[in-house]
């Protein structure tokens, strides 16, 4: 779902407009180097873009499911490739040497091309964290274990009492942090998210 809500945020900022929902269900189902339900990673979750492309979320909402690569949306209206909404390459960070350069790369790129996609580890204190405090600073535990991979969207950054965080959209719905939006520690490559960014330019 990061993958397709960048690509959206990205094509309104560039085209001025308001932003059309993309359908992350439709990569889901139809980019075969990805995993479906399973997972994937920047170079899949891009390559899938860039390839398949996707279509409007009203085209095929989120399920959650794995299933065939669909020729028609839910509507029963045939998805056209002139329906299709794609990047025109897609790039990845980090960019330069240390995470002091990662940091500054990845807030020019924001700055200058919108929201990008960042893969991270999620340990055992992730999610009681935000139950508990929805709008804190996310600090990894470093006795808590190890749950898996996730990819979110990051919006931007900001220092609150000192901490450097950087702002995120996560998928898990609006009940999740602030209303989905959470903070995690910037500058310190907290559970890798500053290791694994990329993101799908237009042209």
């Amino acid at each position: 779902m990061a993958g397709s809500g960048v690509l959206a945020d990205r094509i309104c900022i560039a085209n001025n407009e308001r932003k059309q929902e993309l359908s992350a269900q439709y990569l889901v189902y139809c980019a075969l180097n990805n995993k479906g339900c399973h997972g994937g990673n920047a170079l899949s979750t891009w390559e899938g873009l860039y390839e398949y492309g996707t279509v409007p979320e009203s085209c095929i909402p989120f399920i959650g499911h794995d299933g065939p690569c669909p020729t028609n949306c839910t509507n029963g209206l045939e998805i056209t490739e002139e329906m299709k909404v794609r990047p025109g390459k897609y790039i990845s960070l980090p960019w330069g040497n240390g995470t002091s350069a990662r940091v500054q790369a990845i807030q020019t790129e924001i700055m200058t091309n919108g929201p990008v996609w960042a893969g991270f580890w999620v340990f055992g204190d992730f999610k009681p964290f935000f139950k508990n405090n929805k709008k804190g600073i996310y600090k990894l535990t470093d006795t808590k274990k190890y749950e898996g991979g996730h990819a979110v969207q990051i919006i931007g950054w900001g220092t609150e009492e000192g901490v450097d965080y950087w702002l995120a959209v996560n998928s898990w719905g609006k009940e999740f942090a602030d209303n989905g939006i959470f903070k995690i520690r910037r500058g310190t490559n907290e559970c890798d998210i500053e290791e694994i960014v990329a993101a799908g330019l237009l042209a």
